[in-house]
């Protein structure tokens, strides 16, 4: 409302950087380069964002039945994308070369109208709300926003970063 752009002009870097380092420490695991491994981080970037386990997939196959991931501790992937910043900030000092990279991928689909899907935060009608979520980006800004299909448990952790959006932002109206 304060810039007074159209909805679909208000994007947001949102999980972008952490869904890359998740796909990294997937390809890590899998053997597949993380450009062929669709995962997301969702949400509020930061304390209620959150894994969409469900929707991953690696070549069109649900991620979770990959053979190298059978066994693996999806929790503490979690928590290796969460802290990873504070390692790079502890090694280099700032984080902005990732985020930089980011906005420059943002910016090269806003002005080519690549209508490539990125975690971005964008206005998510059937929520109400900006939030992270997966959105084709275009030289109108967002084209199309995605509703992946959650299951209970990330649909509740989903409900919790729309409430922390929402309270956060309600000063603003």
């Amino acid at each position: 409302k304060t810039s007074g752009l159209p909805r679909k002009q208000v994007i947001g870097s949102g999980t972008y950087l952490d869904s890359g380092r998740l796909r990294n420490a997937l390809s890590e695991i899998t053997g597949v380069s993380p450009t062929s491994i669709h995962a997301y981080m969702l949400g509020e970037h930061g304390d209620n964002q959150f894994t969409a386990w469900s929707t991953a997939r690696i070549g069109g196959r649900p991620l979770l039945d990959h053979p190298k991931m059978q066994g693996i501790d999806l929790d503490k992937i979690y928590e290796k994308i969460q802290r990873k910043a504070y390692v790079i900030i502890d090694a280099k000092g700032s984080t902005y070369y990732g985020i930089g990279i980011c906005a420059a991928t943002i910016a090269e689909a806003l002005l080519n109208n690549t209508s490539q899907v990125f975690p971005v935060v964008n206005y998510v009608e059937s929520r109400k709300c900006y939030l992270s979520w997966p959105a084709a980006i275009g030289s109108d800004g967002v084209e199309q926003s995605f509703d992946p299909h959650l299951n209970a448990e990330e649909e509740k952790k989903l409900q919790k970063a729309v409430l922390a959006i929402q309270e956060a932002t309600s000063k603003y109206e």
